[in-house]
């Protein structure tokens, strides 16, 4: 299965444990393997499985959200004779307080010194990046560690990043305790998990990503941004994104992203013609 997750992300070089080798495997994924939430739109679960993660991002060649993404990297490393721990993330921790706790995967890998693992933000670094307080660029993209207090760090992405930070610990986390924060951001009809569907896909200078029926393109900090309006642009741009075809299920996932962003905009101008309204 390690040699399948390698052709999986491309790559065919050594597998010693140092620094060369957790930092081409680390941009392999992120190259190869698109971030996405899509079983969560179709009412599928997320398994917090290993070997749920290697089933889906491997064998079925899909991509994956935080918990697939990190879980199937760091079990690769730990494979490889990395000495690799999963601890608690906080994606907008800034913001939601200690409600944000275990709702992201992050991987610490212990070499020369620690290293930060984290395959699963979408829009994040290509490579692994030293665990202290520092700025950087990286693939076109400039990033920043800092360190809050005794328990935790925050990683403040790029400026274009879906996600302005991420905060983490150094605590080891099992499986399971990510349980109830994957559960919720499954099932919980607020959460961005549920109502939006994404795919985001890194290269070498940016990323492309869809949201419901908005496709961006970031390219050294710049954004483009379109609206899909038709079901086959929508096939098209998503099987790019995605990097294989869904078949039949893309029609099923058009109508729920077409029906729900009709929705939000036809709320949206009921607020602003009640708004014209009261004004006069």
């Amino acid at each position: 299965m390690l040699a399948r997750y390698l052709e999986r992300i491309g790559y065919d070089g050594p597998t010693t444990v140092d620094l060369g080798t957790l930092t081409a495997i680390h941009r392999a994924h992120v190259l190869a393997v698109p971030y996405e939430n899509l079983e969560i739109q179709f009412g599928r679960e997320n398994v917090l499985d290993e070997n749920a993660f290697r089933d889906k991002l491997v064998t079925r060649r899909r991509g994956g959200w935080c918990y697939e993404m990190n879980g199937t990297v760091t079990w690769a490393l730990r494979t490889m004779g990395f000495d690799v721990t999963r601890v608690s993330g906080a994606v907008g921790r800034e913001f939601m307080g200690e409600a944000a706790e275990a709702n992201h995967m992050v991987g610490l890998v212990d070499l020369d010194r620690r290293y930060v693992v984290d395959v699963g933000l979408g829009d994040g670094p290509l490579e692994p990046f030293p665990l202290e307080e520092r700025g950087w660029t990286d693939g076109g993209s400039d990033y920043r560690l800092e360190r809050l207090d005794e328990t935790w760090w925050r990683f403040h992405n790029a400026p274009s990043g879906m996600a302005t930070s991420s905060d983490f610990t150094e605590t080891p986390m099992a499986l399971a305790d990510y349980q109830s924060q994957s559960t919720s951001l499954q099932t919980d009809p607020e959460s961005t998990f549920v109502r939006f569907a994404v795919v985001s896909r890194r290269n070498e200078r940016g990323y492309e990503a869809l949201r419901n029926t908005t496709h961006l393109e970031i390219t050294d900090g710049e954004t483009i941004k379109r609206h899909i309006t038709d079901g086959d642009d929508y096939r098209n741009t998503l099987t790019r994104c995605l990097g294989v075809d869904l078949g039949p299920e893309v029609e099923t996932l058009w109508r729920i992203v077409s029906e729900r962003v009709s929705a939000h905009q036809e709320a949206r101008g009921e607020r602003e013609q009640r708004s014209v309204n009261e004004d006069h």
